[in-house]
């Protein structure tokens, strides 16, 4: 071991002595092909295959744990270390067979499974970054410490590896199984990445705590020559990693935009709609467009128009900053509703018919704002809220609002709670409606003054700049029609209505005509 000293600190001061031909048998004699190896491997990719496609991240950590895929790969390490060619060839031969192993017991699990839903375990191997390849290259840092220094856990070392090649591996297997290329490509990717990051930490620790002191000078060369080989493929696929990292973070960034978008986007249009299977993807040569997918379920009664899909383009142009590729899978949903709500729903139904059908005949002035229907299960009631708006000189009764209470109770043959509310409707007017009001409320006085006996049927004014009067035309501004409903005994003179037309000239200084149509009342007595 070569003693560092610096600034008075012995590094590796606590690494014990190596026992080199201990070490080197005991790698030799576990990179062997055996009944207890192959057995290992094998029940190591069936326990994680099975725990990716349940996604169950014990299970896969269990499977990883009795893997015995790091032998290969410290053997690999040593003969880079030692410049060994016949180290080397072993172990990428035992390392091809393991590889080989595993993806076919994967490809058969996942082909028979009838779980093939791609899940978060699955897919969080298929997109290797730069993160990925720094815990390898610690994980083989650790896996060659492990192997040298008595006082630490090989199997500590196996894990460390493990994490890193066994998932991989398999996900892989499954993408094959599966025909998805991307996902068989992305995991092994990462496999491949990991390997090379192992072999390179191993190798660099096995010559910091002395393997590699007796050798001639052809193990040398090969030992440099291996070094810039596994050197070069790491800066390579580091580079690669890098680049894929930053994509990978912007797509975090840009998926947590587009979910925050689309539920506020959706949220505006109805509280009923829900957002699921968001996906974001960089496309276009520059990669300045971002594809997004989601699944968007309404209620079977809604649609998403063109313009609202635009507006929520614009909105995911703004956040993220560049061009939208948007694609919703639109989707009904479908309420299930049981018996009872079906019958409640009937009683409302009935209840808001009836009101309508009796206030209309109470007073068919005032018109419904809002009606609302609440089932109160504490009382097995029907609590019904209503808003109505009307003149204010109109007024609606206590006991007219217990008569529509009864019909209501009556219709629904349930227990009803009649709530009314009734706002005042203000009409705003212009100037000549409203002195025609005027002029319509003033003959109704004169007609009332007259007698009691004298109903109004209806009054209607017209406005005119003449009018012919006998033979003669005569100039007139409001020509009024009354009906008038008296008496069949009750007569009236023309005097009554001259009276009526000189009160009206003089308090609106026009001049007036009245056209009058008598209606006779009957009485009948049984």
């Amino acid at each position: 071991m070569k003693k560092i000293n610096l600034w008075g600190v012995d590094f590796f001061g606590d690494v014990e002595k190596i026992q080199e031909k201990t070490i080197l048998s005991k790698i030799r004699n576990n990179t062997h092909l055996s009944f207890v190896f192959l057995t290992l491997l094998f029940a190591s990719a069936v326990i994680c295959t099975l725990g990716l496609l349940i996604n169950s991240t014990p299970i896969v950590i269990g499977g990883m744990i009795i893997a015995p895929m790091m032998w290969p790969l410290i053997q690999l390490s040593l003969g880079v270390s030692y410049g060994a060619l016949k180290y080397i060839r072993q172990a990428v031969a035992v390392l091809l067979i393991c590889v080989a192993i595993t993806l076919i017991s994967s490809v058969l699990i996942a082909f028979v499974s009838p779980i093939k839903q791609l899940n978060s375990e699955i897919l969080s191997r298929t997109t290797p970054t730069l993160i990925d390849l720094v815990i390898a290259l610690v994980a083989g840092g650790i896996a060659a410490l492990a192997i040298t220094q008595t006082r630490i856990s090989e199997s500590l070392a196996g894990v460390a590896i493990a994490v890193s090649l066994m998932p991989p591996l398999c996900v892989s297997g499954i993408g094959l199984a599966i025909l998805d290329y991307s996902i068989f490509t992305g995991a092994l990717l990462l496999f491949v990445s990991n390997v090379i990051a192992i072999v390179f930490t191993g190798a660099v620790v096995f010559m910091l705590v002395g393997l590699e002191e007796k050798q001639d000078k052809e193990e040398k060369k090969l030992r440099r020559k291996g070094l810039v080989v596994v050197a070069a493929l790491l800066v390579l696929v580091g580079v690669w990693l890098y680049f894929s990292l930053r994509n990978y973070s912007f797509k975090i960034v840009a998926y947590n935009k587009v979910q925050e978008v689309l539920s506020g986007s959706f949220e505006e249009i109805s509280f009923s709609i829900y957002i699921e299977g968001v996906k974001t993807e960089l496309t276009g040569k520059d990669g300045n467009t971002v594809m997004v997918e989601a699944e968007v379920w309404l209620p079977s009664d809604m649609k998403i128009d063109y313009e609202q899909q635009q507006q929520i383009i614009e909105k995911l142009k703004d956040s993220l900053g560049k061009d939208i590729d948007l694609n919703l899978r639109l989707q009904n949903t479908i309420s299930i509703v049981s018996e009872e709500d079906i019958l409640r729903q009937s009683v409302k139904q009935k209840i808001e018919e009836a009101f309508l059908s009796e206030i209309d005949k109470i007073n068919s002035a005032l018109t419904v704002d809002l009606i609302e229907i609440y089932y109160i299960d504490e009382s097995d009631l029907y609590e019904v809220d209503v808003v109505l708006r009307g003149d204010p000189a109109v007024a609606m009764t206590e006991e007219q609002r217990e008569t529509l209470e009864s019909v209501l109770k009556t219709q629904s043959g349930k227990e009803v709670l009649l709530n009314i509310e009734i706002i005042s409707r203000v009409q705003l007017k212009s100037d000549p409606d409203v002195e025609n009001e005027r002029i319509k409320k003033e003959v109704r006085k004169l007609v009332e003054a007259i007698s009691e006996e004298i109903d109004i049927a209806s009054i209607s004014l017209q406005n005119l700049l003449s009018v012919q009067v006998g033979e003669e035309e005569e100039a007139t501004d409001i020509l009024i029609n009354l009906e008038l409903k008296v008496p069949e005994e009750y007569e009236l003179s023309a005097d009554v209505f001259e009276y009526i037309k000189s009160q009206l000239q003089i308090l609106f200084e026009k001049s007036f005509e009245i056209e009058v149509k008598l209606i006779k009342k009957t009485t009948y007595r049984f």
